[in-house]
């Protein structure tokens, strides 16, 4: 409600004034102006330090890789330490700092600010010291990392495997900048909107540990369920996989045959999608003639789906089935041929994701691989059917509270998302 939209004939009237954002506070008016970031900031190195030196207790670092696994406008609260050492770099307080690697362009063209002094900041961090006084750093860190800038600075991202950004770079960039005073306006106003995310992303984090906890006493028995007339249930037995079901992986239509592919009606599953969790549609579909001439098959609803391989974690990670659907070779479908619970193996193997990456062929490394013997020699413990449904059930309706509030928070990402993209040239 503080923000105000101008009416279409305005921005028909002033088309030709490009320095104007599309949603501005009501109390601000004209043109910002253009500044190039060399001229109003110095420029300098983050120094030594890596993931190896960390400590328990010591003095608090930032280091590049933050930037991609807990990307904050401003960072305040430091977990990470090290141990003093001679020549670091200490913040002094508004730094701005923004990677100087990276795996892609994009994740690269991103900026924070160092809210504290005495914050060690280490190597492959390229640091913007403005001008004290003059300009506020937050403003300057979601411009960087958004709009026009955050494209520029994409282009000028080299490399291949790895891509590089330097402070050279950064310092040739054209900033377009209102008053101090707007500048502070839409970076608290933002900043809100950051704490929102925050703290629904708290709430989110919080379920998903104790979803961790319950599974860990759930099976390895520590806590137990009754049957309805207060009684013990029975003990549990161990068997493998495949004494319970069939393991059998899909395939893939040639992708150059647009006749497989076009119109299709049939969902077909890739090894990413296991990451949906529950799977109520697929990305891509293929017709009956793709399906006739590969290998893969129609897996029944409520099927146990595990990724054979896949790019970072996507291997070893479990999902459900609510639709017919078929999939690639890298999935696994866990087809029931005797009674047991659908949902409970799913719950009880996303308990044991780390353990079915420890036995993919290469270990837990980036290459490594499951495939169907693995699979179907992996022992699960089972409960009676009725102790099975009682634990489904209850991590059921954990997940589903999970799933909610991720909406909760992915809805306040896109919010800000599309806030960034009016408020900034």
């Amino acid at each position: 409600k503080l923000l105000k939209k101008p009416k279409k004939n305005y921005w028909e009237e002033r088309s030709r004034m490009s320095n104007i954002p599309k949603l501005r506070f009501p109390e601000f008016s004209g043109e910002w102006e253009e500044k190039k970031l060399s001229d109003i900031a110095s420029f300098s190195k983050g120094k030594g330090y890596t993931k190896n030196d960390l400590v328990n207790d010591g003095s608090p670092i930032i280091l590049y890789g933050r930037m991609y696994t807990k990307y904050e406008t401003v960072i305040s609260d430091i977990d990470t330490f090290v141990n003093l050492q001679e020549g670091s770099i200490i913040s002094k307080g508004g730094e701005i700092i923004v990677p100087a690697s990276g795996e892609t362009a994009e994740e690269i063209s991103r900026a924070s600010v160092v809210k504290n002094k005495g914050i060690i900041l280490g190597g492959d961090l390229n640091i913007i010291s403005l001008q004290k006084d003059k300009y506020n750093p937050e403003f300057f860190a979601l411009t960087i990392s958004s709009g026009t800038s955050q494209k520029r600075l994409s282009k000028l991202a080299q490399g291949k495997s790895v891509v590089h950004l330097h402070n050279e770079d950064l310092s040739g960039l054209q900033i377009k900048v209102p008053t101090l005073a707007e500048q502070q306006k839409i970076a608290d106003f933002l900043s809100n909107v950051d704490s929102i995310i925050t703290a629904e992303t708290k709430i989110l984090n919080t379920l998903q540990k104790k979803k961790k906890a319950l599974m860990q006493k759930l099976f390895t028995r520590q806590l137990r369920f009754k049957s309805e007339d207060g009684t013990d249930f029975p003990e549990w037995e161990e068997k493998c996989i495949d004494e319970i079901a069939e393991c059998i992986a899909g395939a893939t239509p040639d992708t150059k045959k647009n006749e497989y592919w076009e119109n299709g009606t049939i969902p077909w599953m890739s090894s990413g999608e296991v990451n949906k969790k529950y799977v109520y549609e697929t990305d891509r579909t293929i017709t009956q003639l793709g399906y006739k001439k590969c290998s893969t098959k129609m897996i029944p609803v409520n099927t146990v789906v595990i990724a054979l391989a896949g790019q970072g974690k996507t291997r070893g990670t479990v999902a459900l089935t609510k639709i017919e659907l078929c999939t690639n070779q890298s999935l696994c479908a866990i087809i029931n041929k005797s009674e047991y619970n659908s949902e409970y193996l799913f719950h009880y193997l996303s308990s044991q994701y780390q353990e079915l990456r420890k036995i993919s062929s290469g270990g837990d490394a980036s290459r490594g691989g499951l495939n169907l013997k693995l699979v179907g020699s992996y022992r699960v413990p089972l409960p009676c059917l009725e102790e099975q449904q009682k634990i489904a059930d209850c991590l059921s309706s954990l997940d589903s509270l999970i799933q909610t509030q991720q909406k909760v928070v992915t809805t306040w990402q896109q919010r800000k998302k599309a806030l960034l993209q009016q408020m900034f040239i």
